[in-house]
């Protein structure tokens, strides 16, 4: 049809085009400017522009012998009176395509007629029932069929026409029934020389409102995106592809939206309503708010097999908390503390297996016999406040050299060792329980301190320093000689302890410098402890639906938040 218009564009007959653009004209400034202020001018009725352009049109064309001076096309001989009713043979049935184009054409009928009914009942505040619709069609057609009249139903050119003339009651309908009885009886030839370009304008001016709808394309596409696509659809398949494929065209794309529509439904987080009971969808509403800990997740459809994926997707991205990556996450960190552990231990034994090496070589103190002296301990770094200070020990004379010479480890994790007093002090009071409590050599301890002490020791990252500080209370409060503790002093960044020597007696004084690195990093968690799942538009689940419910409560709950169902019917 396109391709022939556009062939056939340059053999436009000029007479025809003049009477059309006269005709459209005249419709336009009459409905625009006369007829749409009638209400507030002196008209108590609107001009009957088409039923005079109809006249004028056929009394001009009859008066200048349009269709023999210029090639104009009219309407021609219009039969009169009622044909006699008659009943179509049956065997006609037996022809498929007449089968196939009864069924587009009932089908085509009635959408058109049902859509144009709901279209003027919004106009004028009424609605419209589709099975009363279809029944009286069902009449019409059953009873016009004995008198061989075409398939009945709503125009939407006659539609449009009678809405723009004012029409709001059936009276309308039974005058047309008249008039066109009239017409068929007594002045059907008297329109024979009315031109077909006049009932052309005629249809196209009062289809103006439906050709402006695109007008309503912004707005519609702010409303609804699939509102706005099935439009587009729908009009370009009719416009090109013609009705009835056209409208076919359009009820599958219908019904694939509504398909896409459940399967991918709206998902949003609720927020509190400025302290109220009231929850909303917080990118909708500036003033909504998200509880502390708390995630509410929306879900505006019911759960069944075709979205349940969706469902279980957008609570992870929307919540920002996905417990499959949160498992896997901890499962690394875990790798990286055991990575760790087994570094340290490995340094400690090699330090340690390289202090047993130097503890053979040293002399032995029967030339030397010492006095009560005190023991500092050096610190290669600076100490902080709160770090326990070294304390004088008391002497106690003894019958032996008890002399152990000076021992230094400068390695990669700063192990330094202060010397010792020459002769031993006195052993702690309670001597039971400090026997216990001792370890077993100056390495073994920082073994236990970082191994045994887990405790006392925060774990961060792999090459960073972080321990709780332990009050120095526990180290040095009270006696000197009753209450010294072999047991870890952890303050701020340093680790000291007092050991004795097992070969004197005396104490020895350890400090673990600040190079020694100990695993710092947190394990990794979510910042909430609950989620809400808001269930109010879940009309039914299935046994998908519910099989994933059951796995999101149960995975979250492996990563400690808890899952709680809302408003469930």
């Amino acid at each position: 049809t396109y391709y022939h218009l556009a062939l056939n564009l340059f053999d436009t007959n000029v007479a025809e085009l003049l009477v059309s653009m006269i005709t459209i004209a005249s419709l336009l400034i009459v409905k625009e400017c006369i007829n749409s202020r009638c209400q507030r001018t002196k008209l108590k009725m609107p001009v009957p522009i088409e039923l005079l352009v109809v006249v004028v049109g056929t009394l001009v064309s009859f008066t200048s012998n349009l269709p023999d001076n210029y090639g104009v096309a009219i309407v021609g001989d219009i039969p009169t009176g009622i044909p006699a009713p008659t009943l179509e043979p049956l065997n006609n049935l037996r022809y498929l395509w007449l089968i196939i184009d009864a069924f587009w054409i009932a089908l085509i009928s009635f959408t058109i007629s049902v859509s144009l009914g709901k279209l003027l009942g919004k106009l004028h505040d009424y609605e419209i029932n589709p099975d009363q619709e279809l029944l009286a069609f069902g009449v019409c057609n059953s009873v016009g069929s004995l008198f061989s009249t075409f398939c009945c139903g709503g125009a939407m050119s006659r539609s449009m026409v009678q809405h723009s003339m004012g029409v709001n009651t059936q009276l309308s309908g039974l005058l047309n029934s008249i008039l066109t009885l009239v017409v068929m009886l007594f002045v059907g030839p008297l329109f024979r020389t009315l031109p077909r370009c006049i009932l052309a304008c005629i249809v196209l001016v009062a289809l103006k409102g439906m050709f402006m709808q695109y007008k309503d394309l912004p707005k519609l596409w702010n409303i609804s995106k699939y509102d706005f696509a099935m439009w587009i659809v729908m009009y370009l398949a009719v416009l090109l592809l013609g009705v009835d494929i056209g409208l076919v065209t359009g009820v599958g794309f219908s019904l694939f939206t509504i398909i896409l529509r459940s399967a991918r439904p709206y998902c949003c987080l609720y927020g509190q309503a400025d302290d109220s009971d009231i929850y909303r969808d917080k990118t909708k509403y500036e003033y909504v708010k998200e509880l502390d800990g708390i995630k509410i997740f929306h879900f505006e459809a019911s759960l069944y097999y075709a979205n349940a994926d969706h469902f279980r997707r957008s609570l992870f991205k929307l919540t920002n908390a996905n417990p499959l990556a949160l498992k896997k996450d901890r499962r690394k960190f875990g790798k990286r503390k055991r990575r760790f552990e087994e570094r340290v231990q490995k340094q400690l034994r090699k330090k340690e297996k390289d202090s047993g090496k130097q503890d053979d070589k040293k002399p032995s103190g029967s030339d030397s016999q010492a006095n009560l002296s005190q023991t500092s301990l050096e610190l290669q770094s600076p100490q902080p406040s709160h770090v326990v200070p070294t304390q004088e020990i008391p002497t106690i004379s003894t019958g032996r050299p008890t002399v152990r010479p000076f021992r230094r480890m400068d390695t990669s994790y700063g192990i330094n060792i202060a010397p010792v007093s020459s002769t031993a002090p006195a052993p702690p009071a309670n001597t039971s329980e400090y026997q216990e409590a001792q370890p077993s050599g100056p390495l073994s301890f920082l073994k236990k301190a970082l191994h045994f002490r887990k405790d006392r020791v925060r774990l961060d990252s792999e090459f960073s320093v972080k321990v709780n500080p332990v009050r120095a209370q526990d180290y040095h409060e009270g006696t000197p000689q009753t209450s010294m503790d072999p047991r870890p002093v952890v303050s701020g960044r340093y680790l000291q302890a007092i050991e004795e020597d097992p070969e004197t007696g005396g104490y020895e004084e350890y400090h673990m410098s600040d190079d020694i690195p100990v695993f710092e990093e947190e394990p990794p968690n979510f910042d909430i402890s609950h989620i809400v799942l808001d269930c109010s538009a879940m009309m039914y689940t299935d046994a998908v639906g519910v099989k994933v419910l059951n796995q999101v409560i149960n995975d979250y709950k492996n990563v400690d938040v808890m899952v709680l169902l809302a408003d469930c019917r």
